[in-house]
Order: C-alpha cells, then sequence, then structure tokens
C-alpha cells in the first residue's frame, strides 16, 4: 500500500515537474481539457497558434496534439466523425476556413469518410452531397440551381463540377490537418 502512494506521489511529481519544464504544453492540454468539457471535439488550430507567436513551435504542438489525442488511428476516426455527423458545412464556413467561394451559396454534407493506410500511404475517401444551394456566375449575372444539374449545360456543369469539388476538398484538407492527420492523396465523390 506505501509503495502505491509512492508511485502516485512520484508521478504527480513527474507530471508536474513536465508542466513546469514545459508551459505550452501545459498551455494547449489545458485549451483542449476546456473543449472537451464544453463538449466540442478537441483540434489543432493553425492560425490560434499564429495568432498566440507560437509559429516556429508548430511542428512541436501539431506533436502535442497528437499526443493529447492518444494515437493515429483515433485521430482519424475521430476526423471521420466529425465530417460525418455535422448536419451540413456551408459556403460562410469554407470562407471561415479560407477558401473563397467567389458566386457560390450552398451547403453540403459528408455521408461517407474513410481514411485508409495501405502500404505506407495514407488515402481519404469522401462522398459528399449538396443539399441547397445556387451559383450566380460572375461573367453574365445567371444564378444556377446546383441541386438541378440537368437544367444546366453540359459544359458549364463540368466546370462548375471541377470548382465545387476543389472547393469541398479544401474543407477537406483544412479540417484534416486540424486533427492532425498526415495524408497522401484524397478522393472526393459525388455521394
Amino acid at each position: 500500500m506505501i509503495f502505491i502512494f509512492y508511485m502516485r506521489d512520484l508521478i504527480r511529481r513527474i507530471l508536474m515537474e513536465e508542466e513546469r519544464v514545459n508551459p505550452v504544453k501545459k498551455y494547449f492540454f489545458d485549451l483542449w481539457d476546456e473543449q472537451k468539457s464544453l463538449g466540442e471535439t478537441p483540434r489543432y488550430d493553425k492560425r490560434m497558434v499564429k495568432r498566440l507567436g507560437f509559429s516556429t513551435k508548430q511542428k512541436d504542438i501539431m506533436g502535442y496534439y497528437r499526443e493529447y489525442v492518444g494515437n493515429v488511428y483515433d485521430l482519424r476516426k475521430e476526423f471521420e466523425r466529425y465530417l460525418t455527423s455535422r448536419k451540413e458545412f456551408t459556403t460562410d464556413d469554407m470562407e471561415d476556413l479560407g477558401i473563397h467561394t467567389g458566386g457560390y451559396d450552398f451547403s453540403f454534407k459528408f455521408p461517407y469518410v474513410f481514411v485508409r493506410e495501405e502500404n505506407n500511404q495514407v488515402e481519404i475517401f469522401v462522398d459528399f452531397d449538396i443539399t441547397h444551394g445556387s451559383v450566380t456566375l460572375m461573367t453574365n449575372g445567371e444564378e444556377y440551381d446546383l441541386t438541378d444539374h440537368d437544367s444546366i449545360d453540359e459544359n458549364l456543369w463540368w466546370e462548375l463540377d471541377m470548382e465545387i469539388k476543389d472547393m469541398v476538398k479544401g474543407v477537406v484538407i483544412v479540417t484534416a490537418h486540424s486533427f492532425g492527420i498526415e495524408f497522401d492523396d484524397i478522393y472526393l465523390q459525388w455521394g
């Protein structure tokens, strides 16, 4: 019994010493604990790290985040849950992430997200659906309903399809980075 108390005390002292030695790590662990206690998903925020003046410590802080979460598998599963459980994303969300949306105004969801590692290659597979929205062309001011593909000229739809996929892929990339996920490729398709 005395041994157990001794070990607990020793571990507590080691942890306290580590916190004194590394106040940056302690700050971020406390921040992520607070996010978790508020029911949020703790995530790495590159912009906040820069605002706090820790640009040179970004890799260290990402390492702290990965340590906080536990392991790569848990990171990937949390990322998949985050994207698929959210009711919808909007072009306003894209703008908040720094993704320019031009004349697009739509909402979308991710019914399927899967992160796979095979032969040391990490790939993210994503299906998405536009739930509602439109695009107003900058060239002529015409507005098109993005949920009615059949009413849009095939050549124009090809261009819109590419632009939409680029924007949605941007959301996946920024979100994956915020979960500390390193990947080699993203495969994106309409759901």
